[in-house]
């Protein structure tokens, strides 16, 4: 099974907007999904030039999520593993 590729972007506008934590989360989130997720930090990624973004970002499998949390981030990826919010 290929592994989907999370980015984080750690650059300036994303830290301090509420992004500084989401590096932290990366060996919860890969026991989580055992094995099947690779976390990489990026440093600026560029997306906050965009207008109707906001930050922080993150970058799975080349899809970006603006303005996301813990909670969006792992909501998002269990939809893409179809894991049962319930569990």
């Amino acid at each position: 099974m290929k592994k989907i590729v999370m980015k984080i972007c750690t650059g300036t506008m994303c830290h301090v907007l509420g992004g500084a934590e989401l590096p932290e989360m990366a060996k919860d989130l890969q026991i989580r999904y055992q094995g099947k997720l690779s976390v990489k930090g990026a440093s600026c990624m560029g997306h906050c030039k965009e207008k109707e973004n906001r930050p922080p970002f993150i970058e799975i499998d080349g899809f970006v999520l603006n303005d996301v949390t813990k909670e969006s981030i792992v909501e998002y990826l269990d939809e893409q593993f179809g894991y049962d919010r319930e569990e």
